[in-house]
């Protein structure tokens, strides 16, 4: 093994997932579509519920949520949802 391809797995071990990664291939469309629709004065909340991928978006006046989607889990959905409670775990110890 060159060390050229020792290095680049060894960055595809650290990288992170994206809340893309939690999607089925299936829905990306509708996903790029809902995305492409936010702006920027609003916020995402992203979390599965019974067995869905849920994304609330919130926004002005006082952070309502004003759209929210429901997606099919992708592959690496638990992946992604466990790399987010580590995150948040890791900021509350700070």
């Amino acid at each position: 093994m060159t060390p050229f391809s020792l290095i680049a797995l060894l960055c595809v071990g650290v990288m992170t997932l994206s809340p893309r990664d939690a999607i089925d291939t299936s829905n990306m469309k509708c996903y790029d579509t809902f995305m492409s629709h936010i702006t920027d004065n609003e916020f995402l909340d992203i979390y599965t519920e019974d067995g869905k991928v849920i994304i609330d978006v919130y926004g002005p006046p006082f952070n309502r949520r004003v759209k929210s989607m429901c997606l099919e889990p992708g592959a690496n959905a638990a992946k992604y949802f466990e790399q987010k409670r580590e995150q948040t775990d890791a900021a509350e110890l700070q």
